[in-house]
């Protein structure tokens, strides 16, 4: 229902007097009681209820009618009533006798509208309506299309029915970039309590056809990088080998999808070592390795910027991993090599790492804060992020048979890698709730 507060601008239709009917920029077709006066070859009044609550009253008169009479039986005694007349000169008559006959009736407000839109009372011709403007311009938005429709026609809640049927088209989850994203909070993972209980592994590239097998213990931050000739299941087995022989055998292993062979599984099933995956395109879940690389080759481009350094490849990446090693590092301000060379009692060792796990906590939920960041347990949706595309093709593909585990999604027959929840594309306001959606309007769902 429409309320003064409703209108957005009135104006006096005569200046200079509080008692002349004002005008509405609004369309006559949202207010509740409606009033059409126009000129016709003979008199007649109908009244319709339209959306179950809009009162119309259409009264055609001609030159003899009395419309003091047809105001006195048609208009309420109370209320917001608005006229809509296309004859100049029939709403002056009109506006004079309102002046002369009701004006003084405080509770019975006139308004005039010189707007009237087209009703749209059958929800097909709407859904047609919106079909056909939806694809005039190649699958415009919801904003778009509202604006359009609104200018001719009216039915009531416009654009939410535009929402509900716009977000449940298939093409345009599948093409259109979500430009306001769910900011996700981040996660607070455990800090291990001692060497060797998590391990992170990467292949690092520090020139094309050059390849090392890098690690980082996510406690003690010590990192190693063994040269690879290849990136074969043999090769990479025979450097997580070296490793154990030299440092012990992780409790788990944390890598990305280059490590998923069939092989390399079996081996660390073989050792008893936990394998975690992380998820494709998410780079936090191997950020302490991804840091590290990113310091290494910071340290390669300064060896190579110095003219006087004639080192070979091999020997700058020793350095570097030396260096990083012997450095204090800026998580867990102390040396990774005084860490690795137990120079803390165990006790002191795990205070040192309930320590980092506060600070952990602090850091992750002040970023939370401050980024407005949300925990949303419903994130489930069958568009996720299409990331091996140009930027012309769909930027979201839609998935089936898929299963939730905590904050991923994981397919049951291997059509996709695990999905963490920022890959998945957020859920609209209206759409299916499992996600499914529709091609036309022959199977748009009306809840």
């Amino acid at each position: 229902m429409f309320n003064d507060d409703d209108i957005d601008t009135v104006h006096s239709a005569e200046t200079g007097s509080t008692y002349y009917i004002k005008i509405t920029e609004n369309a006559i077709n949202i207010f509740k009681n409606q009033f059409i006066l126009q000129k016709a070859q003979r008199q007649t009044i109908t009244k319709r209820i339209l959306y179950k609550k809009k009162i119309r009253n259409t009264i055609n008169v001609t030159p003899e009618s009395d419309i003091l009479k047809l105001m006195r039986e048609n208009l309420p005694e109370k209320g917001l009533v608005v006229v809509y007349c296309p004859d100049d000169k029939l709403f002056l008559q009109f506006q004079e006798l309102y002046i002369k006959f009701f004006a003084n009736n405080a509770k019975l407000k006139i308004m005039k509208s010189n707007i009237i839109l087209r009703d749209i009372t059958d929800k097909g011709e709407l859904l047609t309506l919106i079909e056909d403007k939806h694809l005039e311009n190649n699958h415009r938005g919801i904003n778009e299309i509202t604006e359009e429709i609104r200018k001719t026609h009216y039915y009531p809640k416009l654009q939410k029915e535009i929402q509900k049927y716009i977000n449940n088209w298939e093409i345009c989850n599948k093409a259109k970039f979500d430009r306001n994203p769910i900011k996700h909070s981040l996660n607070i993972t455990d800090t291990p309590k001692k060497h060797n209980e998590i391990v992170h592994f990467d292949i690092w590239y520090p020139q094309r056809g050059v390849m090392y097998l890098t690690s980082i213990d996510k406690l003690t931050k010590y990192a190693t990088a063994k040269s690879l000739k290849d990136r074969t299941w043999i090769s990479i087995i025979n450097a997580i080998k070296e490793r154990i022989q030299y440092l012990g055998k992780p409790e788990t292993l944390v890598t990305d999808n280059e490590l998923d062979t069939v092989l390399i599984k079996q081996f660390l099933k073989d050792n008893k070592i936990n394998l975690h995956l992380t998820t494709t395109y998410n780079k936090t879940g191997n950020s302490d390795v991804e840091r590290l690389h990113s310091t290494l080759n910071e340290h390669l481009r300064i060896f190579n910027a110095d003219g006087n350094n004639n080192d070979s490849l091999k020997e700058k990446v020793f350095k570097a991993i030396t260096a990083y090693n012997n450095t204090i590092h800026s998580t867990i301000k102390k040396r990774p090599i005084d860490l690795i060379n137990n120079l803390l009692p165990e006790q002191e060792l795990i205070k040192f790492a309930e320590t980092l796990q506060k600070q952990k906590e602090d850091i992750i939920n002040n970023i939370n804060r401050k980024e407005n960041r949300v925990d949303i347990q419903d994130f489930q949706n069958k568009y996720i992020k299409n990331y091996r595309v140009s930027k012309t093709q769909p930027k979201y593909k839609k998935i089936s048979n898929y299963t939730r585990e905590g904050n991923h999604l994981i397919s049951k027959d291997n059509e996709f890698r695990k999905a963490y929840k920022n890959q998945i594309k957020r859920k609209f306001k209206f759409q299916d709730h499992n996600g499914e959606n529709h091609d036309n309007s022959s199977n748009y769902n009306d809840n």
